[in-house]
């Protein structure tokens, strides 16, 4: 009998079969699924502020009810959104090294330079040009920000004049960034706001630089607290043909776009080209071109610097970090909850559900997430309250 004569001739039976898979689905999306966020911090200011003015973290977040699984909100979130229209000034700022970078600054309808500058750092291979950036632009100019999005050496359109790239660990272009900007304007106060890669370097500079910080404070989503575990977990599936086959690709191709340049420039390397182009993951990347620029000697070695989970006692500006515990980059077991717990400056609000700045919400998530609305409330809490 096939399952179409089964369905005719048990009707009421396959009927009441489709209606019992449905009634299962949906006690296990609200029992296991929906939940209020976990909300963590050691200082009594920093907790009335986000009571106040972050009514998201203590509300229950509804994740898409068919794709709360944490690779489909990874993956299908900027699949499905559709891009904001923006309008950017671009300004390429050269580096005390000889390299470049370039910082996009919205076009905005108002003049005011007096305006809370907020400078938003990507992901790994993220520019301004990237969907879930444009967003963030959005949520930093509807609080009153005016935001500049900073794109790393090779990314975003910006032509790579050294053999230097990029790390985790590294926040020398994002000093000579901050130090230009309070150089054009020395009486406003500058924020920022990272994701993934974005959001180490932001809360890296933060331990480095302590009471001396130039940011006033920061929020970080889906930062990675434990590079070592991080990057093990990266090397299996399905993380690895997911996410680091694919984050490698990306910047093998920044390497090859830039590498006649570059060879026109340099006569020696601290790389070798074609050793880079063969790999296949991050872990590949960082073993051919990352560890040589920045001179660990070992991933290992690399990794363990990365983690700042050693060093976020250090934080002395406000840092509100957003994470989700299924994220497959920065899953629950490597959050450093009880150092944010004892630091006066710093919160940490998790999600059950989110994936690596997923954070999907509602039937068609075409547009804003979770993530923008959580944002743009932490961003009250920057602008407006003191700490």
């Amino acid at each position: 009998m096939t399952f179409q004569e089964w369905v005719l001739f048990y009707p009421s039976t396959g009927k009441e079969w489709w209606i019992g898979l449905l009634v299962i689905y949906t006690i296990y999306y609200l029992t296991l699924v929906v939940s209020r966020p976990k909300v963590i911090c050691g200082g009594e200011k920093l907790k009335e502020a986000i009571t106040e003015f972050c009514p998201i973290f203590f509300e229950y977040y509804w994740p898409t009810i068919w794709a709360f699984n944490n690779h489909l909100t990874t993956i299908l979130r900027g699949t499905l959104q559709r891009d904001p229209k923006l309008q950017y000034d671009r300004h390429m700022l050269q580096l005390s090294d000889g390299g470049q970078l370039a910082l996009d600054w919205l076009k905005m309808d108002t003049d005011n330079t007096t305006l809370p500058i907020l400078v938003i750092m990507p992901g790994l291979t993220g520019s301004s040009r990237d969907g879930y950036v444009k967003y963030l632009v959005q949520d930093g100019e509807s609080q009153g920000y005016r935001p500049a999005v900073f794109n790393q050496r090779g990314n975003g359109g910006v032509e790579m004049l050294t053999p230097r790239t990029y790390c985790s660990t590294n926040t020398e272009d994002l000093q000579e960034v901050l130090d230009y900007i309070c150089s054009c304007y020395p009486d406003v106060p500058i924020f920022g706001l990272g994701v993934s890669l974005g959001a180490m370097l932001l809360t890296r500079y933060l331990a480095e630089t302590g009471e001396n910080s130039k940011l006033a404070g920061i929020v970080a989503v889906s930062a990675i607290w434990d590079s070592v575990a991080s990057m093990s977990g990266m090397e299996y599936f399905p993380n690895k043909q997911l996410y680091s086959q694919y984050l490698a690709l990306n910047l093998r191709n920044i390497v090859r776009n830039h590498m006649p340049n570059i060879l026109k420039k340099f006569s020696s390397f601290p790389y070798d080209f074609q050793e880079i182009l063969k790999g296949k993951t991050i872990l590949d990347f960082d073993r051919s071109c990352t560890i040589k620029v920045f001179g660990y000697s070992s991933t290992t070695e690399y990794y363990g610097d990365g983690s700042n989970k050693r060093r976020l006692h250090l934080v002395k500006k406000p840092l509100i970090c957003i994470q989700a515990e299924d994220d497959p980059f920065a899953p629950h077991n490597t959050l450093p909850y009880s150092t944010f717990g004892e630091n006066d400056n710093t919160i940490l609000v998790t999600t059950k559900r989110g994936g690596h700045f997923g954070f999907m919400e509602g039937l068609f998530p075409l547009g804003m997430t979770w993530m923008n609305r959580a944002v743009r409330q932490s961003l009250i809490v920057l602008k407006h309250s003191k700490f």
